[in-house]
């Protein structure tokens, strides 16, 4: 086995070894495949706008809206226009998101 395979091998287990970790700290599968907003906007102190959301996380706008919107419907964010710049959205996390 030479290096580039070695390192396929190692990566592709440790990704399999955290996406177990996830599914095992979130225990709520309606919220494993979108986990990553949930993480960042914990990171970010619980809040944070869409934009810089979309930057941070690499996921085209129109995916985005329908990210918040799910995760939105099931209560686990709130979303409110951002007062400093109205043409943006403040993503919040609830109590449930958290």
């Amino acid at each position: 086995m030479n290096f580039g395979e070695e390192l396929g091998l190692q990566l592709m287990l440790a990704h399999k070894s955290y996406q177990q970790y996830l599914s095992r700290i979130l225990n709520r599968p309606d919220v494993f495949q979108n986990h990553q907003l949930l993480l960042q906007l914990s990171r970010a102190g619980g809040q944070s706008t869409q934009k810089k959301l979309c930057d941070e996380l690499q996921i085209e706008k129109s995916n985005m809206a329908a990210i918040i919107g799910l995760l939105k419907l099931k209560g686990y964010i709130t979303q409110q226009i951002n007062f400093k710049d109205r043409r943006g959205k403040l993503i919040s996390l609830t109590p449930l998101g958290m």
